[in-house]
């Protein structure tokens, strides 16, 4: 994905004043929630993340959020169901991977941020500690 100039000019703020640039981590791979999805998920309306995987160690896998675990086809694609729907960060609905991408870069490593889940049928809110993006 790429970066967006905003999150340019603050790297370049950042390495200026402290030698280095940290980008904050949520920790999940997600795919965008179709209409497909949502009717197989038992969704009240097709928005929202499908998180397919949790990295281990990543401030999701601290708080519980779930990946999914069992492969399905729906219609021409295979889909790793039974993970967590991300709905909201901060309030702010999440419509597409790179829109909770830009989100989690927009915070510091360390900040608190509010997700907002459906799991299991249900609504709920989980507070999560965001952490440093691990080098690769």
């Amino acid at each position: 994905m790429l970066i967006t100039q905003e999150e340019i000019a603050r790297a370049v703020e950042q390495f200026l004043k402290k030698g280095e640039v940290s980008w904050a981590w949520l920790g999940v791979e997600t795919l965008p929630v179709n209409r497909t999805l949502a009717k197989v998920l038992k969704l009240p309306q097709a928005e929202g993340l499908l998180v397919t995987k949790v990295y281990s160690g990543s401030p999701a896998a601290r708080v519980g959020l779930r990946g999914g675990e069992n492969l399905q086809a729906l219609g021409h694609r295979i889909y790793r169901l039974g993970g967590d729907v991300l709905l909201k960060l901060n309030d702010w609905p999440l419509r597409t991977p790179e829109e909770l991408f830009h989100l989690v870069l927009s915070k510091s490593p360390g900040e608190r941020v509010k997700l907002e889940i459906w799991r299991r049928g249900k609504k709920r809110y989980i507070a999560v500690k965001l952490s440093r993006r691990p080098e690769r």
